[in-house]
């Protein structure tokens, strides 16, 4: 009875850990800037992680019906941060084909990707090419992954695409 108690309990160990691996996944694609983001809390100053608070909050007690489709948008998006705790992750842009993406990740994983600067790299005529495994997030209207590791970080020849 005991063996098929252990072997019970490392068979549930096993399911459970590949359950929990199994929604993520590799994703391969170019560092994108956008110069204009709110995607963190991430080294803000805590008057304005204060003001946008105020604002969230004020937005979530008026009723759905009555919030205008960008609005609902806005809640859903930073409500969503915050239930996966994602609110005070650092985060970049990535370019995945034709899609955008917000990752998050741990400040270890962020450092990876940091210091490369969009202008710097149009001159250079340079892009990033970045090698991650993370999972989708679902957080409304906007592309999010949560980033476990940043596998591999190439310098290579290329154009850098951003937005304002």
């Amino acid at each position: 009875m005991k063996k098929l108690t252990i072997i019970f309990t490392i068979g549930l160990i096993g399911l459970l850990m590949l359950s929990a691996s199994a929604d993520k996944r590799k994703f391969k694609g170019d560092l994108y800037f956008k110069l204009i983001s709110s995607g963190s809390y991430y080294n803000a100053d805590s008057l304005v992680i204060k003001l946008f608070d105020n604002n969230l909050d004020s937005l979530m007690k008026i009723e759905k019906g009555k919030l205008s489709e960008d609005d609902l948008e806005f809640v859903n998006y930073y409500s969503g941060r915050k239930e996966y705790g994602l609110i005070d992750k650092p985060y970049f842009d990535l370019k995945v084909d034709s899609t955008m993406y917000s990752v998050y990740t741990d400040l270890d994983q962020f450092n990876k990707v940091k210091d490369f600067s969009r202008s710097e790299l149009t001159k250079a005529n340079q892009k990033v090419q970045i090698e991650l495994t993370g999972k989708i997030l679902d957080l409304g209207n906007v592309n999010v992954i949560s980033c476990s590791t940043i596998d591999r970080v190439k310098l290579e020849d290329g154009t850098t695409y951003w937005s304002k």
